[in-house]
This record gives C-alpha cells, structure tokens and sequence, in this order.
C-alpha cells in the first residue's frame, strides 16, 4: 500500500472513531461508585436529577423511579411556605460541597475523586439514606421534622445531611465498625464526622452564633436517638449522639483536616463509649 492510501484510511478511520464516540450516549448507566472504579475522576456532591453529572440510567436501575421527588414538585406539608422541592435539593447539595471544599483546601484529594448524587425519595417515613453506590437521598418527612424541633436552628437539617455524607466516607476509607451486630458504633462514628464537618464549614462565624446554632445540631442528634440497644438498626441511644456531635465539633478545630483523619479521630472517640 502506497503512502497516499494509508494515509487516506487512517484519515477515514480516525473520522470514523470521531463520529462513533459523538454517538455514543451521553448516559452511561454507571453510579458514582462505578465510574471511580474505572478510574474516572469525579468529585464533589451534585443534584442527583442533573444528567450531566449523574446518570439517569443508573439511577432508575438502582431506586424505584416513582418514589423520586422531582425539583418542580410542591411540599405542600411545609406550609404556610409552600415550596418546591428543588428549594431543598439545592440546600442538601450546597450544605454538602461546602463540607467537601473545606475538606479540598486541607489537601484532601479524596474529594476531587469521589462523586455524590443527592436529592430527595419519598421512603413514605422519616429517614435519610447513604448508599455505598455514591448516592444520598432524603425524605422530606426528615427535614420537616428537623423544622419543628423545639432548638430548632438553621443547623438542625444540614446535621442530617452530614450525618448521610459522613457514611459516603465511611465507603470511602472503610469502616471498621461494619461487622458488628448492630449499627449503634457506625452511626454514633457518623454523628461525629457529620458534626466535625459542619463545623469546619462554618468556622468563620462568631462564637456566640455558633454556641447558639449548637444547640440545634445537639437537638437534631438527640431526636433522632434510641434505647432499642438489641435491633440490629439501634443508632445509639439520644445521649450518645449528643455526646458525639459535640465531640465531633471540638474535633473540626483541629488544622489540616481530611475525610480520613477525621474518620479516624471519631472511630478512635466511638470506641471508649
């Protein structure tokens, strides 16, 4: 074969592979979890219906479509402020980036390479959900909850959503409370990072205003506790998870912190109660 044809099939190839992978679909059908196996390098949390950052396909294969809540849907159980649902995704996705960007400007790499999809289910009950498949979804029955809290502060929901990414840490460096017989060691280690990361998203504030929004993260942590110390879902009875939220926040003064020294520095606490 002369010069001249060879270099008219490579030409003719490479256009070909071109127009093969402009074809080929935008949605891949892979979660997070999957896509960082593969080597692709995607961080930070994003809105769990944006196609461009969280595939539909993996989505609709891993949760009943049904039960997602769309942005445009109205919550009517918050009134008298009638609000859609993308009010709150946009807060859970917000809440979890500031967390992950404090943790990026320690150094924490972990961050740029670990992808988050969030967003709103309806469980049909009070419950918010980490799933190791990179995705973090919560009821808005959570977050109403959180709202009529009677220490109610602006804190009290984003304790929730923390808590959720806590555990996507806990599937990124491990959890060494993952083999015992209830989840009580796990969630009490999720109430301190949670709390840790809250914290660290918000130093810069006066300490009377965080004094004063203390008592709405230690309110969020309590409301959720339970002394049903032999189910296997026993979180950790409501004095331990004060405990470890206020420990979490003397934890997140510490300088240079990471998703790994803080997971460390709360197993290291959950293992003297």
């Amino acid at each position: 074969m002369n010069r001249s044809l060879l270099l008219l099939f490579t030409f003719i190839f490479s256009q070909q592979s071109a127009l093969a992978q402009l074809l080929k679909p935008l949605d891949d059908g892979l979660t997070p979890k999957q896509r960082f196996a593969q080597g692709i390098a995607e961080g930070f949390a994003h809105n769990y219906l944006d196609q461009t950052k969280c595939s539909q396909l993996a989505l609709t294969q891993n949760f009943q479509q049904p039960k997602f809540i769309y942005p445009n849907t109205l919550l009517l159980d918050f009134a008298p402020k009638l609000v859609t649902a993308d009010f709150f995704i946009k807060n859970i996705v917000q809440t979890l980036n500031k967390a992950l960007s404090e943790l990026y400007r320690n150094g924490d790499s972990e961050v740029t390479t670990r992808r988050v999809c969030a967003g709103l289910y309806n469980y049909g009950e009070i419950n918010a959900r980490s799933y190791v498949q990179g995705y973090i979804l919560v009821d808005p029955k959570v977050i109403k909850m959180m709202w009529n809290l009677p220490n109610k502060t602006s804190f009290s929901d984003s304790q929730v959503y923390l808590h959720e990414l806590a555990h996507q840490i806990q599937y990124w460096h491990g959890n060494q409370f993952a083999k015992d017989s209830t989840s009580r060691r796990s969630e009490l280690t999720a109430d301190c990072i949670g709390s840790a990361l809250l914290w660290l998203s918000w130093k810069g504030l006066s300490s009377e205003i965080l004094s004063f929004e203390s008592l709405g993260v230690v309110a969020a942590s309590e409301s959720v506790g339970d002394y049903d110390i032999n189910n296997p879902d026993h979180h950790g009875t409501p004095q331990e998870r004060m405990q470890l939220s206020l420990k979490g926040q003397e934890f997140s003064k510490q300088p240079l912190l990471t998703s790994k020294k803080i997971l460390q520095l709360c197993e290291a606490e959950v293992k003297k109660q």
